[in-house]
């Protein structure tokens, strides 16, 4: 088996310019570009693994596989729940021995995370809701750690996504088979990229249903339960306001139904609301009104980023995974069937 000092002498540098190339140090304390191609050549050349011996001796612990998961520190924070509740499920359900580790970055600077250059860091990487200069970067780097993209598509990675467009045609149609003819519509002022393409898809089947959504009826807020008071007191500004309102947040939704209510109205008679719901579903499940739903299947999700995860680092030549999760349409008492 392969030591650092192999590596050392096959590169042409000593023990510790080795030891911080393999451990994601080279650019921060100076190793040249050339320096830090030759170890990891060489590396790759000995299939060099790092020793545990030592760490095992000094921990008194067995070596776990280490997964590293990636989120943005957003906003989009308060998805994070659900998300890891997901992948605990899944590591408890396998009875996989690992170490999960969070590790949050900043939207459009992944390139700054040393983990996904280094190879021996983590056993494996889940990347949630990069941003397009996020996934143009993945696109180009070059790396043999495993990685799974939670949400995105890259055909060089595995991927796991939502698949949400059959869902987001259901809930205009049922709008529009209500006998809506116009709707109003809340989403976050901070469109991401799925985001962004998500609430396309619904302009466009509405315009195909003939669900009217007017430039005036759209109104864009922070993605917060204050931000849907903002959005409830601009539709009760409304001269003659719709009486349907499709949000693409679950809290939006749930800061705009308390300010409905407070006005008098009621779900479903005065007015019916649909949300596109990514958080806690247990939050559109016990609010009052009870809201119906574009559920995103996020546990799900996050368990099969486990489970690939899973079979990645015990089957490293395993060939790419792309799994698609349908959301579903959760009918509740603010627009019921």
């Amino acid at each position: 088996m392969a030591t650092i000092k192999d590596v050392a002498a096959l590169a042409g540098v000593s023990t510790a310019t080795v030891s911080l190339v393999l451990n994601g140090r080279g650019q921060e304390l100076k190793v040249s570009a050339a320096t830090q191609q030759k170890v990891l050549a060489a590396a790759k050349t000995l299939a060099y693994k790092p020793n545990a011996s030592a760490r095992k001796l000094r921990t008194s612990e067995v070596e776990k596989p280490t997964i590293a998961f990636y989120w943005p520190m957003d906003l989009r924070i308060n998805y994070l729940a659900a998300i890891l509740t997901g992948l605990r499920t899944e590591i408890e359900k396998l009875q996989f021995d690992c170490e999960l580790i969070i590790c949050t970055y900043r939207n459009d600077h992944l390139a700054e995370e040393q983990g996904l250059k280094n190879a021996y860091r983590y056993s494996a990487a889940i990347i949630g809701a990069p941003s397009e200069a996020d996934m143009a970067y993945l696109q180009g780097l070059k790396t043999s750690l495993p990685i799974i993209l939670f949400n995105r598509y890259l055909e060089k990675y595995h991927t796991v996504c939502s698949q949400d467009e059959s869902t987001l045609r259901n809930a205009v149609n049922l709008l529009a088979a209500k006998g809506h003819v116009r709707a109003c519509l809340f989403h976050p002022d901070a469109l991401y990229t799925v985001s962004g393409k998500r609430l396309s898809m619904l302009l466009q089947f509405a315009e195909e249903t003939g669900l009217s959504i007017e430039r005036n009826f759209i109104f864009s807020v922070e993605d917060s339960c204050d931000g849907g008071v903002i959005a409830a007191r601009r539709y009760l500004s409304l001269d003659h306001p719709p009486k349907a309102i499709l949000s693409m947040s679950d809290t939006i939704a749930i800061g705009a139904s308390s300010i409905l209510s407070r006005k008098g109205l009621v779900m479903p008679e005065d007015v019916e609301l649909i949300a596109f719901a990514i958080g806690d579903p247990n939050l559109s499940h016990f609010a009052n009104p009870s809201l119906s739903v574009i559920e995103m299947p996020s546990h799900e999700m996050a368990e099969n980023c486990i489970d690939i995860a899973r079979q990645v680092i015990q089957t490293p030549d395993l060939p790419l995974c792309h799994r698609q999760i349908p959301s579903k349409l959760i009918l509740r008492e603010s627009c019921p069937e």
